[in-house]
């Protein structure tokens, strides 16, 4: 009797305990796809998260350091390089408190918010001014909502901004 490769036996042995049989192959096979199908009939009739709309809503404007007694804004608002203009309504509006406000949509699917403020101005003679910043405001979806104040300077005849000794505008809004 011839002795037998052992290495061949263990190359037997393993390939035996690896083997199923046709009946257990269709089992393997059935959970699998079972499993795939369940798992995109999840997916597909899962509604997707609703998308959040916030809005910007201008609360009032106020003067200081202005003497007119019945001036009139415009306030011109960038979200993200999208301008809305306030009143969208009239003309001008009224400065103080008691003044409706008015709400306007953040650009959607975007996780921060770059405001700039500036605003046209009428004095009691009917004279106009513009009111600028160079400065920008960002907040991000996390921070919101917000509840806050945006100071303009006059910009003179001489495009020269950060005129304080005309006094300046406060505009005061809320992001919700």
């Amino acid at each position: 009797m011839a002795p037998r490769n052992t290495a061949q036996e263990k190359d037997s042995s393993a390939v035996k305990a690896a083997r199923i049989s046709a009946r257990q192959g269709i089992i393997v096979a059935l959970i699998a796809a079972l499993s795939g199908i369940v798992g995109a009939a999840i997916n597909h009739f899962q509604e997707p998260a609703p998308e959040v709309q916030h809005y910007i809503h201008i609360t009032g404007v106020s003067t200081q350091g202005l003497s007119d007694t019945h001036p009139g804004v415009r306030i011109v608002l960038e979200i993200n390089r999208q301008f809305y203009s306030y009143p969208s309504d009239a003309v001008w509006a009224d400065t103080g408190q008691g003044v409706p406000g008015e709400a306007f949509p953040l650009p959607t699917n975007q996780s921060e918010f770059e405001l700039r403020f500036s605003a046209f101005y009428r004095a009691d003679d009917g004279s106009s001014r513009r009111f600028v910043s160079s400065e920008e405001v960002r907040y991000s979806e996390k921070q919101i909502p917000v509840e806050n104040t945006f100071p303009l300077v006059l910009l003179d005849s001489e495009f020269k901004r950060g005129v304080q000794s005309y006094g300046t505008l406060i505009v005061r809004y809320e992001i919700k």
